[in-house]
């Protein structure tokens, strides 16, 4: 075991520790609230719209398997697309979709190799910020659970991290928030990422595959590397709309609220305007809309109430947002006039005139 996996392990227990150390402090009914929102989190919410995600790793597993057939794996043919871009809006549920994935097949678990070595076919994280070339590089080794020890250069780091992925048998490489490839890096740098991007794609007696997902302007990437984009798939998770998403986020709402939670929907719950409030409210995002309607449903289960209605979709809204009471879109009359990504905005205003006022004062707020 090397010093990060130990110090994974060891990080995993303090954490188990602290936890139960919390949940002794709480009284039964407090327990047995946590316990049951916890469920309620846990329970996945299953929709048509994974199935383009679905449907790529399926065919990403099977290039990668198609290698041992029957022709051996020097000779087997494979499609040169080894890559999948997940592309949608913060909130839009892509990377909950695809930790589903990646948690329910069992081609990206441990396994046990013939020498009792454990191996992790699947290697997983979040691009860190800024996303520079050898920072990438030892984020992917330190995950491969390979300390990087005194300093090395940018390409000694590059070399080495696909050295590693072939002794470890990496088979495939997911990482999420890759829109910070365009942020802070200028062109040069972001032809440079590409290549090095291109280059994991094409190791050498050694088919990785890879899964890179982020935000819109992820796209802009692509649009510029056209040898990449000729090498991926792209699934788009798109926003939520009104009338068109409407039955899909009724069914949802109803079934987190009756069956996850096990209580009762207000017959308001299922009103169309109701539906085009909440829908509104989340700015079009699926992640969001279940992250309200679980927030709802909390309210209720602590409040040790039975009926989940308009109301506590109202409270929620107000808490997240920190909005005055004019600006709640699940209670104002002209709610769509309403910019859910404003709703501080009143609070920002205020502090802009006293600033404002300070400067032309002289004086300090």
């Amino acid at each position: 075991m090397t010093t990060i996996e130990m110090a994974r392990d060891r990080h995993r227990n303090n954490l188990a520790a602290a936890i139960s150390w919390l949940r002794s402090t709480m009284d039964a009914d407090a327990l047995a609230h946590a316990d049951r929102m916890a469920r309620v989190h846990n329970a996945y919410v299953v929709t048509a719209r994974e199935k383009p995600l679905s449907d790529a790793f399926d065919r990403m597993i099977g290039n990668v398997a198609g290698l041992g057939g029957s022709d051996g794996v020097e000779k087997a043919g494979a499609d040169k697309r080894r890559a999948i871009f997940v592309i949608g809006e913060s909130g839009s549920g892509k990377t909950t979709a695809i930790q589903r994935q990646l948690s329910m097949r069992p081609q990206f678990q441990p396994r046990q190799d013939e020498h009792g070595r454990q191996v992790f076919p699947l290697v997983s994280f979040d691009a860190p910020k800024p996303l520079t070339l050898k920072l990438l590089a030892k984020k992917g080794l330190d995950e491969a659970g390979y300390p990087v020890l005194g300093k090395k250069q940018e390409n000694e780091m590059w070399d080495l991290f696909k050295e590693q992925i072939k002794e470890r048998s990496i088979l495939f490489l997911h990482i999420d928030e890759m829109q910070h490839v365009i942020k802070g890096n200028n062109p040069n740098e972001i032809h440079d990422i590409a290549a090095v991007v291109k280059s994991l794609l094409q190791i050498k007696d050694w088919p990785l595959h890879a899964i890179f997902a982020g935000v819109p302007s992820l796209a802009k990437f692509l649009e510029r590397e056209k040898q990449l984009r000729n090498r991926c798939e792209i699934v788009r998770f798109e926003a939520m709309t009104f009338p068109s998403d409407m039955k899909l986020i009724q069914t949802v709402l109803l079934r987190i609220v009756t069956v996850h939670a096990e209580l009762e929907a207000a017959s308001a719950l299922e009103d169309q305007e109701f539906i085009h409030r909440l829908i509104h409210a989340a700015d079009g995002a699926f992640g969001t809309i279940i992250q309200v309607i679980r927030a709802a449903v909390a309210g209720v289960i602590y409040a040790k109430g039975s009926t989940v209605s308009p109301a506590d979709f109202s409270t929620v809204y107000k808490a997240f947002t920190g909005c005055t009471p004019d600006q709640d879109i699940f209670s104002a009359p002209g709610f769509l006039d309403i910019n859910p990504n404003r709703a501080l905005s009143k609070l920002i205003d205020d502090y802009e005139r006293e600033e404002k006022a300070a400067r032309e004062t002289g004086g300090q707020r």
